[in-house]
């Protein structure tokens, strides 16, 4: 309705709208003053995308759902109050707003989309509400480039932490995962270079491809006991990892040395990065060497590989 009208610098919708549609306001770029009433129940997709002169906003109790992309690109989004009626943020609802500093969410919220804070800079904290069971529904990438965020804590009622969603948030330095989580998908920690330690819960059965791959400040890493798959490139560039710690009820992995092998020690699955042994001699019996076992091992000037290797 009013996509694109660059003069428009103030609105104010009244109660008797229940409905701002898809793409309403987006590209308003001079919008500064938005005033929405009780009434309105839904933010369409995209409905406040690239106003980037908008500063804070007001949603009214009455609103129960944000859309997808519906405040994305407002690069001068400082403040935003979400009410405690809203159930649901869509898929990249706050995507580059990167001048958003803080947001708390309402204990209402049970999902946050894909995306939902991607490349938001400036978010330094988060409160995520108990009542949410979803970070995430397919892509992930919920925080992804998130430089500011520092700490976080997950909830219990989460299950998963999909793909990519604390990709390069450089300045995560704790993160409190529950024990309600059982999967932790591809990239979900890559380049989270200020992490120094983080604890894997024993709910844990699946780490996926990346997960901690260039965490360069990570020096330690306990598997716990029921994870039964480890992707390739986990520990890809961890250059200060100097071991990796097995639980010793894990039933799938060992660690020898702080080097990670499958229980029967037949394949070598990660040799840690930041280990300061010049001289390895890999140990009889091992028939494979994973994927990227041993990159990053700059430490390393010789390896002895035994006859059983094939």
């Amino acid at each position: 309705a009013f996509s694109g009208c660059t003069n428009l610098t103030s609105i104010t919708i009244p109660n008797s709208v229940t409905e701002i549609g898809y793409d309403a306001f987006s590209g308003c770029a001079n919008l500064t003053s938005v005033t929405i009433q009780n009434g309105v129940m839904y933010i369409g997709n995209e409905a406040f995308a690239n106003c980037t002169s908008l500063t804070g906003i007001t949603i009214p109790d009455s609103v129960t759902w944000i859309g997808r992309y519906s405040f994305g690109g407002c690069t001068n989004l400082t403040s935003i109050t979400i009410p405690n009626s809203v159930t649901s943020i869509g898929d990249r609802a706050f995507y580059d707003c990167s001048s958003l500093a803080s947001i708390m969410l309402p204990d209402g919220v049970t999902s946050i989309g894909d995306g939902a804070f991607y490349g938001c800079t400036s978010l330094a904290s988060i409160t995520i509400p108990d009542s949410v069971t979803e970070i995430g529904d397919f892509f992930g990438s919920v925080f992804e480039g998130c430089t500011s965020l520092a700490s976080i804590k997950i909830p219990d009622s989460v299950t998963s932490i999909l793909i990519s969603t604390f990709q390069n948030c450089t300045s995560l330095k704790s993160i409190t995962i529950p024990e309600s989580v059982t999967f932790i998908g591809g990239s979900t920690f890559d380049g989270c270079t200020s992490l120094t330690s983080l604890v894997i819960p024993n709910s844990v059965t699946s780490i996926d491809d990346y997960a901690f791959s260039g965490c360069t400040s990570l020096t330690s890493i306990t598997i716990p006991d029921n994870v039964t798959s480890i992707g390739d490139y986990v520990f890809l560039g961890c250059t200060s990892l100097t071991a990796i710690n097995v639980a010793t009820d894990n039933k799938n992995y060992v660690s020898v040395n702080g080097v990670l092998y499958n229980k029967e020690r037949t394949t070598i699955i990660c040799y840690p990065a930041g280990k300061k042994d010049k001289n390895y001699t890999i140990i009889d019996g091992v028939t494979s060497i994973d994927w990227e076992a041993f990159s990053g091992c700059t430490n390393l000037t010789s390896i002895t590989i035994p006859n059983s290797v094939t």
